[in-house]
């Protein structure tokens, strides 16, 4: 026997034994019995010193890798694993005979650390490198039981079923060990949760339970138990689970007792003998109980009473019992639960008291508080609690269903990052989606789902349950941000993955129609014809086939858009788009040069759908047609019947007024044009907001009209058309101000011309108002350049009514301001000239030049404007003829 085993025996002895016994003993070996000693008798604290002051007394000794592993097991049993396996690894290259030893505890370290991949791999080190250590049946099972921790079922299986593996053959020679009946048991494990359940029933069923200590024969039938209940075989499991119930009593522990209950129960449930279960689960729940069942057993037990209430419909029950065990277990650890779960039935008959069968003014408000009060009493009352996720997410549906997005989204996130990977996580994650997809964040809702596609995969009833959604709100979300090529790839999936599903259609349908509407048309046909591929029966056909014709309009392509219009309209006459594809296809006739019969569908579409949307619309072009071609009297009828037929357009109402007076005064009616434009503008008045454009027209039209009835009739009142142009200059940002201005000088001029008394101050007031227009930075080349034009005839009024020198002045200042156009003195930066304007103006200015005689000068005047206008040079070649003979005839 060696002297360190001897010495060990002789320590042990030594408790009894008189203390002489020790006087023949060397220091070293007093010092290092006395820290077996300590060892022994469990005084881990005092056996690790012990230890190390030896090692540091007597770094020679033979007995120091014993010491070594003693003080790294001294640790150990402290739970200082770091430090067992700092002694264990540095000592193990000089351990000699006890290396095996040292690889035995360097597991044991790793395995009780939770580092269960070193684990396995220091057990399996141990089986290979030291084949005769006596550990090597345990060192198999226990790096089967690492891998079982690492949830590797199929390594474990390979560990433990090999037919000649270490575990198998250690096995064979110590049958009845218990690591061998362990090891069968933890291989019944795995093999059920590869779902292996033959296999698994074969392997605990061969165990000699007359051989097994209660504890394991529990474990056995338990096991077996769960085998039979996971294979559908529940008449077996539930006889089983009756030799479970004897296996529990005989070990005489009241917790496996309670856990054969609980199993007896949930077998119970599966066989729908619901009543039965809950008689077995209110056994753990019976007042002579408590000591003997686990709270946590106690705790599944009483909410399995809760679940069988809800199965059976009794949610009543179940709320009652929970708000009794609240009130009777004010300071039990579950509290949390039993308010969470109070919270999420509340909620429960709340949104049920919302659906459409439940009787007007059944929905009750206090159900929602209630609900809502229960999940924010676990964020008061349990920080710390493990169900705040769950809370979050309760609390987050009652803000959803407030339509309070911020607020849910916020709850949702958190519970996204308090839950653990589940289906609750997933839920969470798609509904905080939904809540920035609402809130129109639509990239971080892409993000969202995209995540959720992402990271539950592997989790089938999320599959099932959540991912054609959200691929489906991925789409739209997608195209909503303008992510045209993410909206693509989450359609493709769809359709790949559910090619049976409510969404595929939808999405592709979306797709296409975004790029129709992104101006992609040949993309947007090709994909509305896949549709038409891929869902031949599909009741949107016809809304596929009317979006494949708009194609052909976005490329212009008149001809086969009109083919596709006129076969849609013929295959669905009876369809509810019947009337877009009409209005459409009109359209097109137009756009193909077709108008008499664009005209005709268009006035056949008011007559056939008067009360469809677009009834108006074409009610206003059949106006247009009348009014380009002239017919003022029928596109004022049609104007008129247009706002008359359509209140419910009030914008196009408005411009139908406009048009209206417009056609009236193009055919002269001054009088009924004023009254139109006077109507529109006292509409517009009452109302908040009104279009400032549209107001500025009808001003403008109102004073126009009336500017012309005093042109035609002299006894007139010039006065209210100032007054019209006047309202729009109040606002010098208005686009229409400078023509106002412009349009008000020529008033003062038509004044100036009928009253000679008063000719010259209104002649002042109208270069003023002209003045006006040509500094206004709103005003265009176009604008100022009549606006000089004008001044330069007002000098020539004004030279009219003068003599000699004063004359020539007004005429001087006249020619200057019509040269000014001619010369395109009067262009900013970047301005071209306006023809109308520099012909008015080289015309004015010519006449001058030959009034004066000045023939070479109006020569000059004509040629320059017959450059600058190219379709006028036969007009003006004559006029710069005739001032050449002029010119000859004065030099003659």
């Amino acid at each position: 026997m060696p002297v360190r085993y001897l010495l060990t025996i002789c320590f042990l002895l030594s408790l009894v034994a008189d203390p002489a016994c020790f006087a023949a003993s060397t220091a070293e070996e007093r010092a290092f019995n006395t820290a077996v000693g300590s060892l022994n008798t469990k005084l881990y604290s005092l056996a690790e010193q012990d230890f190390a002051k030896f090692i540091e007394e007597y770094p020679a000794s033979t007995n120091k890798i014993d010491a070594i592993l003693h003080q790294a097991q001294a640790r150990f049993h402290q739970t200082n694993y770091p430090g067992a396996l700092e002694l264990l690894q540095k000592g193990l290259p000089e351990a000699g005979p006890l290396a095996h030893e040292y690889q035995y505890w360097i597991g044991q370290s790793f395995l009780n650390n939770g580092k269960f991949r070193e684990a396995a791999d220091a057990f399996a080190a141990l089986g290979k490198n030291y084949p005769q250590s006596p550990h090597q049946l345990e060192s198999a099972y226990k790096e089967a039981l690492a891998e079982s921790e690492l949830g590797n079922s199929p390594r474990v299986i390979e560990l433990l079923q090999t037919v000649g593996g270490k575990f198998e053959a250690a096995a064979k020679i110590q049958p009845n060990s218990g690591f061998s009946v362990n090891g069968s048991l933890l291989l019944t494990e795995a093999l059920l949760k590869q779902g292996r359940f033959d296999e698994a029933e074969k392997v605990v069923a061969q165990l000699d339970g007359g051989n097994m200590t209660p504890d394991a024969k529990w474990q056995q039938n338990n096991l077996l138990c769960r085998v039979q209940l996971a294979a559908g075989r529940l008449e077996n499991a539930l006889q089983t689970a009756t030799n479970l119930l004897v296996a529990a009593k005989e070990s005489g522990k009241g917790s496996l007792f309670a856990k054969s209950l609980l199993l007896n129960g949930e077998i119970l449930e599966k066989l729908n003998r619901l009543p039965e279960a809950m008689l077995v689960y209110e056994q753990n729940l019976a007042e002579g109980s408590v000591t003997n069942v686990p709270l946590e057993i106690r705790r599944k037990s009483f909410f399995k009473t809760i679940d069988l209430n809800l199965a059976q419909g009794a949610i009543t029950n179940a709320i009652s019992r929970l708000e009794s065990f609240i009130q009777q277990n004010t300071n039990d650890s579950v509290i949390d639960l039993a308010r969470l779960t109070l919270g999420e039935l509340r909620l429960k008959q709340y949104v049920a008291s919302l659906s459409p069968a439940t009787p007007a003014g059944a929905v009750s408000s206090n159900l929602f508080d209630q609900a809502l009060a229960n999940f924010n009493t676990v964020f008061a009352d349990f920080p710390q609690s493990l169900y705040l996720g769950k809370a979050y997410l309760g609390r987050g549906w009652c803000f959803w269903l407030q339509e309070k997005f911020p607020e849910a989204e916020a709850d949702f996130a958190e519970a996204t990052k308090r839950l653990p990977v589940s289906e609750d996580q997933a839920i969470a994650r798609f509904k905080l989606a939904d809540a920035q997809f609402r809130q129109t964040n639509y990239s971080a809702a892409v993000t969202n789902y995209q995540v959720l596609v992402q990271e539950y995969a592997g989790m089938s009833r999320v599959t099932n349950s959540l991912f054609e959604a959200a691929l489906y709100q991925t789409v739209r979300a997608s195209l909503r941000s303008g992510n045209d090529s993410g909206a693509t790839n989450a359609m493709q999936k769809l359709l790949a993955w559910f090619p049976n599903g409510s969404f595929g259609d939808r999405s592709l349908l979306l797709v296409g129609q975004n790029f129709s509407r992104s101006g992609k048309s040949a993309e947007a046909r090709e994909m509305l014809l896949d549709f038409l591929k891929r869902f031949p029966d599909s009741p949107q056909t016809a809304e596929i086939k009317l979006a494949v014709a708009q194609t052909f309009v976005e490329e212009k392509n008149w001809p086969v858009a009109l083919t596709e219009y006129d076969q849609w309209v013929t295959n669905f006459p009876s369809h509810p788009l019947q009337s877009q594809g009409q209005f459409s296809r009109a359209l097109v006739l137009d756009k193909a040069g077709q108008e008499t019969n664009a005209f005709n569908v268009f006035t056949n579409f008011v007559a056939q759908f008067p009360s469809n949307n677009l009834a108006p619309f074409a009610q206003n072009w059949v106006a247009d047609f009348y009014w380009n071609h002239e017919d003022y009297r029928n596109a004022e009828k049609s104007y008129q019947e247009l706002y008359q037929k359509f209140p419910a357009f009030p914008e196009l109402g408005y411009r139908a007024r406009l048009m209206a007076g417009r056609s009236a005064y193009d055919r002269s009616n001054f009088r009924e044009a004023a009254t139109y434009f006077t109507d529109l503008i006292n509409s517009l008045d009452k109302i908040t907001n009104a279009p400032a454009a549209l107001m500025g027209e009808a001003l403008f039209a109102l004073g126009d009209t009336l500017y012309q009835d005093y042109i035609s009739n002299t006894n007139k009142d010039i006065g209210e058309a100032i007054s019209a142009f006047t309202r729009i200059t109040k606002d010098a940002s208005n686009p229409l101000a400078p023509l106002a201005w412009g349009r008000i000088g020529e008033c003062y001029f038509q004044l100036a011309g009928r009253d000679a008394g008063q000719a010259e101050g209104n002649y002042k007031k109208a270069q003023d108002f002209f003045g006006l227009v040509m500094n206004s930075p709103q005003a265009g080349a176009a604008a100022r350049s009549y606006a000089e034009v004008c001044l330069g005839n007002t000098c020539v009024k004004q030279a009219e009514i003068k003599t000699g020198p004063d004359r020539k002045a007004w005429m001087d200042a006249a020619l200057k301001h019509y040269m000014n156009v001619v010369t395109l003195g009067n262009l900013r930066d970047g301005e071209s000239f306006d023809p109308k304007w520099i012909y008015e103006a080289g015309i004015a200015a010519a006449k001058i030049c030959e009034t004066a005689g000045q023939w070479e000068q109006a020569r000059n005047i004509y040629e320059l404007l017959s450059k600058r206008l190219p379709p006028l040079s036969s007009a003006l070649e004559k006029k710069v003829a005739a001032a050449t003979t002029h010119l000859g005839a004065v030099k003659e």
